[in-house]
Formats: C-alpha cells, sequence, structure tokens
C-alpha cells in the first residue's frame, strides 16, 4: 500500500466545489446575499498593527489611506519604487500637506542618516542633503 489512488478510483471530492469540502456542504453553504459575519463594507477603515489607517477600497481589496489620499488629491499613480511618507512623522496626521512622494534610494538615504539625528520631520533642506548624498554617491561610482 503506497498511498496513491488505483487506475480508476474515483475521490469521494470529485465535482465539489469550495475550500473545505465535505459531503453535504455545499447544500447549504455560500448562498447568495449572505455575509461573513466579519464582513466590512467599502469604505471601512481599521488600523493595522503598524499603527498605519487602512481603508477598504473595494470588496477583498485594502489600501493604505494615506496612499490612497494621495492618488486622490494629485490624480497620480504613485511609481513604482516611490513611497508616500509623513512629513511630520506622524502617521496619523493624514493632511494632503503632510504627504510627500519620494523615491525608495532617498527614503534609504533618509533612513541611514537623518532619521535619528532628526525629530522625525522631513523638510526642504533634509531633501536636499538626502540628493546631495546620492549625487556624491553616484559620482564615487563613476
Amino acid at each position: 500500500m503506497d498511498g496513491r489512488f488505483k487506475k480508476g478510483k474515483v475521490p469521494w471530492n470529485k465535482g465539489l466545489k469550495g475550500t473545505y469540502t465535505l459531503p453535504n456542504e455545499n447544500e447549504t453553504s455560500f448562498k447568495d446575499g449572505n455575509k461573513h459575519p466579519r464582513y466590512k463594507p467599502v469604505g471601512s477603515e481599521r488600523v493595522d498593527k503598524d499603527g498605519y489607517t487602512v481603508l477598504k477600497v473595494a470588496d477583498r481589496h485594502w489600501e493604505l489611506k494615506h496612499r490612497h489620499i494621495w492618488k486622490l488629491a494629485t490624480g497620480l499613480k504613485i511609481p513604482q519604487g516611490n513611497v508616500i511618507l509623513f512629513k511630520d512623522g506622524n502617521i496619523a496626521n493624514l493632511e494632503i500637506d503632510n504627504l510627500l512622494m519620494i523615491s525608495r534610494k532617498q527614503l534609504a538615504v533618509y533612513n541611514k542618516h537623518f532619521k535619528k539625528t532628526s525629530s522625525g520631520e522631513i523638510n526642504e533642506s533634509i531633501l536636499n542633503l538626502i540628493n546631495l548624498k546620492i549625487d556624491i554617491n553616484e559620482k564615487k561610482k563613476r
């Protein structure tokens, strides 16, 4: 006995649908109009384990609220390789004036050199220093 089906043997759950199919389960489960007890409507918000506010934008699709606000306010998609940061470092402050789009390269330089030394705020001078460090590193590589 090697645990495999013999040729011609039909498995008991052939033709049944669902993830945990037991005999007669599909006759009563998943009826139209029934919602899961934890179902949340589109527009619902929750706070994730890191403290970020997450917004339900479609069924089975949640999005970070600050990214959603940025896209609505600017009318632009966030390009791949970019992130949205909070200028004052407060993730609960979702005002559009507090949101800033930077590249992941800029974020890496910020986290390495400036995050611990500044008060958590990103301002124009810090952005200029970040861009200067990136330019210096690129010139060194050449």
